[in-house]
């Protein structure tokens, strides 16, 4: 038996070659799957609208999977049966299992949308979630996709070039274009070293060898039975190698030794050599990685791409490229290079062991060097690929990974050099690790690379998935074995959590509050990440931001505006608790928590968004007009155009129907908010384009005076961000000038589409359009859409349609503390002004007849600026006459809007020296009083 084996020109001591996510804005829906799954779990995002997320969970049972993706589907806005179990993964030796669901709507598989559970020890630890927003589309036919896109979707078909795979929408045009080719950058830099070292002599392993005998594939120690001569073919049942579109063969091999350089090309016995080296490698360190046993080829000395390298995934191949002197800057053959290999092989095994997630290119090109360095032991990769007497600007390397690299600071957009961000970041660490535990270290790093690249993550996610691959209980809440460590390199390499990622925080949902609240207690819980770790950003300071201003702007992270106010929080373990102090009835509330950092960073629960804040409203109410839409509807008409214009749309088409709810897609309401009838525009069918359209409602009577107007809907809403599709509530003043309430205009960005997933109780003031006070007997409202060419939804679901007022007026502007005491020549009045807004006067009249009731029951002897609510004030009446009086207050809250009815009365004996009586008791009650409050007083000064 002999062995028949290659003779390199390899060196003999081996050639080296070779995003903290922020978190998600807390939201009702997340604090709900909490309530239900657990307050372990932690949400991540690269920002508010990434439609990738990553969830770390408290170790659930992996039996509870099933529900488990249900909820999320709901969470993420999804139908639960969208979504079809498709891969499993399960590594022999750690028991790790990587569960993907992939996405299907009617049919169609949605490009890249998927979730995929992460499983160690039958426990469930991170989620891997990309669902994104879909808008309304036909139906699919055989062979389409649907591509999720800002503002919307369409759908596509996949259609794979040469160097590309590009999604064509039904009009041709290309959608996406994912390039197949992950080639070698040669402008990076490295330490040098050239392929000229010791002749080394390895096994030729896997070629086919035809003797007398027949044919037979040699393994891994390179046995061949046959007698001699022996014909070579580079063809094995794992590789197989190509020149000159020519598979590579020798011939007539007598002396069992195949040279590089003589026998076959130095890059054809490197490539043979070296993929095998990496296989060896990734086999000792993932020992289920059967998938790299698949065949695969590699075409070397390729003069069509001189000095390049790529990987192709969707043919699964290699290419190499031959040397050239003319290119700038010059090179040796490519495949000459065992970094080379290694790295082209390292896109190889991200593309194969990846179970979820995408493959994002920047994240594979620095894994890819990472794996050419580790194996050579070296930072520097293809050292030496500039030709003999090189002496130019380029450098003689194809990479180098042990200069750091910082995320967002050395990002330019382009994958190769991103890529070091990442490889630079697993190099530190390896050399850390390395120095405290040798090769297992070493070792320990390469395993967690191969953990994260088979969850597939992107390069500011991948911290997540490196905890995931650390993971050795299923339990997240409970923290890795290495988690700080972990956390500090990826911070250091602007790609671990940074300040952005140590915390979680929820707070209080308040409703609408009563009048007579003296306060709203408010709690905001804050869930560290790793808070056993030194050194990490901890929250030191919690506290609630809140204003009645309605113009007040939403103030940026760290920076309250104008017109807010703060609430301080005190801890109490994870809970910090405090109260927004009493507000008057009639007060609409904004507010938002803040958590601070011991370093002074801000993280804000509205991220941002305005429609994030939370709002409430202080006072009790009462209807003044509803509509349940069950009764008569003749009152509501839907028009074309828009409702302070007379203009016609381009494309006019009345889309408004009064109906029952079917649910018959995703995003459908199933029912009504109450009965079985809503409005929409379109009950199952999505809305025109190019249209602009409404619905009025029936006029109602707002005539006698009021105070707190607000218009209350339920709605769930789906449309275009507002710069392509404009939605709105307008309402018109008594002289019939419209003016909005709400509008999505302030979402321009292209890419914060409205896309509700259920009814939502909505609140509007209508003072912008009624003063308090204010009369409108034919009062109406209209909700409005004007659309363009771009994606579609549902748009408006509308149910429930109501005006409300503060409920008594009568009683909310009662006056408290009322009292009245006599001197010589002056009667003095003091209250508390009632806890009500707004007051614009404070009128004061006296009667000689017994309570005033009314301002026509006495004369009106002042008018007085009031104080705020609350606050003390005092009136002085020095010109009276000397005779039992009442005086009443009457508090407008509009010019000519007096509220009482008589209760804000007392009634005194000028000038006798008296004490103060309530209204209606008789005189001799008031000297009895008097006699009780002078011994008093004696008793004091004894």
């Amino acid at each position: 038996m002999l062995l028949l084996a290659l003779t390199l020109l390899h060196p003999a001591a081996g050639a080296p070659l070779a995003t903290g996510a922020p978190l998600a804005a807390e939201d009702a829906p997340w604090r709900e799957f909490q309530r239900t799954w657990g307050s372990g779990w932690r949400r991540y995002a690269r920002d508010a609208r990434s439609p990738l997320t990553a969830l770390t969970a408290p170790g659930v049972p992996e039996a509870k999977r099933v529900a488990l993706v249900a909820d999320i589907a709901r969470l993420n806005d999804t139908d639960p049966s969208e979504l079809v179990q498709d891969k499993t993964t399960r590594h022999p030796t750690t028991g790790r299992s990587i569960v993907r669901y992939a996405r299907r709507w009617h049919g169609a598989e949605v490009v890249d949308d998927q979730v995929a559970f992460v499983v160690q020890h039958g426990k469930i630890g991170t989620v891997w979630v990309r669902l994104s927003p879909l808008g309304g589309l036909p139906e699919p036919q055989p062979g389409e996709w649907v591509m999720p896109k800002a503002g919307g979707s369409t759908l596509v078909t996949r259609v794979q070039t040469a160097d590309a795979i590009e999604w064509h929408d039904r009009s041709g045009a290309v959608v996406r274009s994912d390039p197949t080719r992950l080639d070698t950058n040669l402008t990076v830099t490295a330490a040098e070293r050239a392929p000229g070292g010791p002749m080394v002599t390895s096994p030729a392993r896997d070629v086919a060898v035809t003797t007398d005998l027949g044919t037979e594939l040699t393994d891994d120690a390179g046995t061949v039975s046959g007698p001699a001569p022996w014909n070579v073919a580079l063809d094995g049942a794992l590789l197989s190698i190509y020149q000159s579109g020519e598979l590579v063969t020798v011939p007539d091999v007598s002396d069992g030794d195949l040279l590089g350089g003589t026998d076959l090309s130095l890059a054809a016995a490197n490539v043979l050599v070296e993929y095998h080296a990496l296989r060896d490698w990734l086999h000792e360190r993932w020992p289920d990685s059967a998938w790299m046993d698949e065949p695969t080829y590699a075409v070397v000395d390729d003069e069509s791409i001189p000095c390049n390298a790529y990987y192709v995934f969707t043919s699964d191949s290699f290419m190499f490229g031959a040397a050239s002197e003319a290119t700038v800057p010059p090179c040796r053959p490519m495949g000459e290079f065992a970094d080379a290999v290694h790295h082209e092989s390292g896109h190889r095994i991200h593309s194969l062991i990846r179970a979820a997630g995408r493959f994002d290119a920047t994240f594979s090109e620095g894994s890819a060097d990472y794996i050419a360095a580790t194996m050579a032991d070296d930072p520097v990769i293809a050292g030496g690929v500039r030709p003999d007497g090189y002496a130019g600007s380029w450098p003689d390397y194809t990479q180098e990974i042990q200069t750091d690299h910082v995320y967002p600071d050395d990002w330019i957009g382009e994958t190769h050099e991103d890529g070091r961000i990442w490889s630079s970041a697993l190099w530190n660490l390896r050399e850390t690790w390395k120095a405290k535990d040798g090769d297992a270290g070493v070792r320990a790093v390469d395993e967690l690379l191969l953990g994260a690249l088979e969850q597939g993550p992107e390069l500011t996610s991948a911290w997540i998935a490196v905890l995931a691959a650390d993971d050795d209980d299923g339990d997240a809440s409970n923290g890795t074995p290495h988690d700080c460590e972990l956390m500090d390199n990826f911070d250091a390499h602007g790609i671990g959590p940074g300040a952005e990622g140590t915390f979680s925080f929820a707070g209080t949902v308040l409703p609408d509050q009563p009048s007579e609240a003296a306060e709203y207690p408010v709690s905001v819980t804050v869930d560290a990440l790793m808070p056993a770790c030194p050194g990490r950003d901890v929250p030191a300071a919690v506290r609630v931001w809140w204003t009645t201003d309605a113009t007040a702007p939403v103030p940026a992270p760290g920076e309250p505006a104008a017109g807010w106010n703060a609430v301080d929080l005190v801890a109490d373990g994870d809970t910090w608790s405090g109260a927004i102090p009493r507000l008057p009835a009639g007060s609409l509330v904004r507010y938002y928590e803040e958590v601070e950092t011991a370093t002074g960073r801000s993280e804000v629960s509205h991220a941002g968004d305005p429609e994030a804040l939370g709002t409430f409203l202080v006072g009790d109410q009462r209807v003044v007009w509803c509509d349940d839409l069950e009764g008569d509807l003749s009152g509501w008409t839907p028009q074309l155009g828009w409702v302070w214009s007379d203009d016609q749309p381009e494309r006019p088409k009345l889309d408004w129907e009064a109906g029952t709810p079917t649910g018959a897609r995703a995003y459908d309401p199933e029912a009504a908010v109450s009965g079985t009838t809503i409005w929409a525009t379109g009950l199952s069918a999505d809305y025109s384009d190019r249209n602009a359209e409404y619905l009025l409602s029936p006029p109602v009577d707002l005539g006698a005076p009021g105070v707190m107007r607000t218009l209350t809907y339920e709605r769930l809403l789906r449309i275009d961000d507002g710069r392509f599709d404009q939605a709105g509530v307008w309402a018109a003043d008594p002289s019939g000038v419209w003016s909005p309430l709400w509008t999505n205009v302030t979402t321009t960005s292209g890419e914060e589409p409205t896309l509700e997933s259920a009814w939502s109780h909505r609140v509007l003031p209508l003072a912008a359009v009624l003063a308090p006070g204010e009369t409108a007997e034919n009062f109406q409202v209209a909700f409005t859409l004007q659309t363009d060419s771009s994606g579609k939804s549902s748009g408006w679901n509308l149910d429930d349609v109501c005006v409300y007022e503060l409920a008594e007026p009568d009683d909310q502007y009662d006056v408290d503390e009322l009292q009245a005491s006599a001197s010589a020549g002056a009667v003095t009045l003091s209250w508390t002004v009632p806890w009500v807004t707004p007051i614009t006067d404070v009128a004061v009249v006296r009667s000689v007849h017994g309570a005033p009731s009314s301002l026509e029951d006495g004369d009106v002897v002042a008018h007085l600026t009031p104080a705020a609510p609350g606050a003390p004030m005092r009136w002085t009446d020095d010109d009276h006459p000397d005779s039992e009086l009442s005086y009443g207050l009457f508090l407008a809250s509009a010019p000519g809007t007096y509220w009482g009815d008589g209760t804000n009365a007392v009634t005194v004996q000028a000038g006798c020296g008296c004490s103060t009586s309530p209204a209606g008791i008789g005189l001799p009650w008031v000297a009895a009083l008097a006699v009780i409050a002078a011994r008093r007083r004696a008793q004091v000064r004894a």
